[in-house]
C-alpha cells in the first residue's frame, strides 16, 4: 500500500473513529445524567435498559466508566497511529487507526450487559 493510499484510509478512519467516540460518548453521558431520555433512537437499547426511565439511567450510568475508557482508547489509538504514519510506519499506523473499531465491536456485548444488570437493579 502506497504512503498517499495510507493517507486516504488513514483519514477515513480517523473520522469514523472520531464520530464514534463523539456519538457513545455524548449519548451514554447524556442518557446516565438524564439529558437524553429514554427513547428509541439513541443509547444503549436492549430490553433491559429500555423498560422503564429509572432502568434507562441506571444502565447507562454503569456503563459510562467503561465507555469513557473506550472513547479514551480510541483517541489515544488514533493518535498514536498519526504519529507512527509521521514516522513511515505505515503498516503499524494503519493497524493503530483500525484498532478502536474492532474494540467497539468487542466490548459492545459486555457493556450492553453491564447496563443491563444495572437497569435489572433499579428496576426492581
Amino acid at each position: 500500500m502506497s504512503r498517499s493510499e495510507t493517507l486516504v484510509l488513514m483519514l477515513c478512519l480517523s473520522a469514523s473513529n472520531a464520530i464514534v467516540a463523539v456519538a457513545l460518548g455524548w449519548t451514554t453521558s447524556a442518557a446516565a445524567d438524564g439529558r437524553l431520555k429514554l427513547n428509541t433512537i439513541a443509547g444503549i437499547r436492549t430490553a433491559r435498559t429500555m423498560r422503564l426511565p429509572a432502568g434507562w439511567r441506571a444502565g447507562h450510568a454503569a456503563a459510562w466508566p467503561r465507555v469513557r475508557m473506550l472513547v479514551a482508547t480510541t483517541i489515544a489509538c488514533t493518535g498514536m497511529a498519526w504519529l507512527l504514519f509521521l514516522a513511515d510506519q505505515l503498516i503499524a499506523a494503519v493497524v493503530f487507526v483500525a484498532a478502536p473499531s474492532v474494540l467497539v465491536v468487542l466490548t459492545a456485548w459486555p457493556i450492553a450487559r453491564i447496563a443491563g444488570d444495572a437497569a435489572d437493579a433499579a428496576n426492581e
